[in-house]
Order: C-alpha cells, then sequence, then structure tokens
C-alpha cells in the first residue's frame, strides 16, 4: 500500500469525495477494474494542522514519464492500442456507471499510471 499525504490549506477534500462515492458504485462494468479504489483514509495531525491521508495500491510510472523514455517521445501502435483498452472502458464506467467525469484533461497524461502487479 502506499500513503497520500494532502496539504492541510483544502476546506474541502474533493477527491476524497470522489473515492468515497466510487466505493458506493455497484457494478459489474470491466472499465472498473481499471479504477484505484481507496483501501481507508484517516487525519494525520502535524505541526500546521491537520492533512488528509489516502491508503491507496502502488501504481507505477505515469504514461508521461514512460513517454519521456521512450525513442523519440513516440509510442508504438501496440502500446497504444494496448493503453486504450484499458482507458477507454474506465472512463466508460465512470461516466456511465459512478456518474463522474474526469475533468482535468490538460492532466492526463500525468494521471494515468500503470499498475504494478504484486509478484
Amino acid at each position: 500500500m502506499t500513503l497520500k499525504v494532502h496539504v492541510n490549506t483544502l476546506t474541502s477534500n474533493r477527491e476524497l469525495g470522489v473515492y468515497q462515492h466510487l466505493k458506493g458504485v455497484k457494478s459489474d462494468h470491466a472499465g472498473q477494474k481499471m479504477i484505484r479504489m481507496l483501501e481507508d483514509s484517516f487525519k494525520l495531525q502535524g505541526p500546521h494542522g491537520n492533512h488528509d491521508v489516502f491508503v491507496l495500491p502502488p501504481l507505477g510510472i505515469s504514461v508521461r514519464a514512460l513517454q519521456d523514455l521512450m525513442p523519440g517521445e513516440v509510442f508504438d501502435r501496440a502500446f497504444v492500442v494496448a493503453a486504450l483498452q484499458q482507458v477507454l472502458p474506465a472512463l466508460d464506467f465512470l461516466h456511465c456507471d459512478a456518474n463522474l467525469t474526469h475533468t482535468r484533461k490538460a492532466s492526463l497524461p500525468r494521471s494515468m499510471l500503470f499498475v504494478i502487479d504484486p509478484v
């Protein structure tokens, strides 16, 4: 598991609300498996106030970071097809079953991460 500690300047943590909403969605949609779900959350008292802390499954490298490693920063066709076969069902689940819309398109390559399979 990994911990994500939020800055304490948030008056309302929208991300926590989204994770809590997703936890309540009952669906057999194949795209749901592509969404990282919150395992737990808690508050952490720090020297400058409280921080929301999320307990999440670990992820791997972002699509953008992987692109930097590719020759000419270009993905081959097989990679693009495989990535879209994961991304499109995930977005369909978020939109159709969870009634959510991913709105940060400018950050999408940074927010798309690969799942690390446990060995």
